[in-house]
């Protein structure tokens, strides 16, 4: 349950605030409208629909450790690609990056199903609310820390120069490198955590070689 937590809450820092800092991306440096950004956001979210309808049929064929870690280091490298983009992207550029963190983001649904399955009937309840809690929490937390090492980055760009269209995209590359890196490590937590125990009971047989008389 910790470890499915853990590897939760990486993912809900680094997706929620990539989402947050990348919609100000596409408007304030690549000048997309609201409704073009809008739809910029369109595929990624298709695809995570489409995640979502594999996610389990993925799980029970490979495995849920398998599944989600792959599911996570997948969308990692995904916000983490959104480093490449810069002032002169179009909307065909940004697809790739949308649509790998939008499959790699639908198939760690399986990921809750999985934790509570393994839960006591009676605890079901409270481990749900503790994941829901900690998924919001997490996605605060992602866009204020976030935004720490955005601004951070920003103000240095500035006071080297940049212009601020520029020294904003040198804090929007830095915030996305760290929550790719955070959501991956996430896929590390689930390998760890949610491979299935291994019945250590068989291993008291009987030593080979050596007769035990009546």
């Amino acid at each position: 349950f910790s470890g499915g937590l853990v590897a939760l809450m990486l993912f809900a820092f680094g997706l929620f605030g990539v989402y947050f800092f990348t919609s100000l991306y596409v408007q304030g440096v690549l000048g997309f409208s609201p409704t073009k950004a809008g739809f910029a956001f369109l595929p990624m979210a298709v695809c995570m629909v489409i995640g979502a309808a594999l996610s389990d049929r993925a799980a029970h064929r490979f495995g849920p450790h398998r599944t989600i870690s792959f599911a996570l280091v997948l969308m990692g490298a995904g916000i983490a690609s959104v480093f490449l983009l810069d002032a002169q992207t179009g909307f065909a550029e940004l697809m790739p990056s949308f649509v790998v963190i939008g499959i790699g983001g639908g198939l760690t649904v399986s990921l809750t199903a999985t934790v509570l399955d393994q839960m006591p009937s009676g605890q079901a309840g409270v481990a749900s609310g503790v994941f829901n809690a900690s998924r919001e929490l997490s996605a605060l937390l992602g866009i204020t820390l976030l935004a720490v090492a955005l601004t951070s980055r920003q103000s240095q760009s500035l006071g080297a120069g940049a212009a601020p269209p520029q020294a904003f995209l040198d804090g929007f590359h830095l915030a996305c490198l760290i929550a790719g890196g955070l959501v991956a490590s996430g896929g590390a937590v689930a390998w760890a955590a949610l491979r299935p125990r291994r019945d250590r009971a068989s291993a008291t047989t009987a030593v080979p070689g050596i007769a035990v008389a009546g």
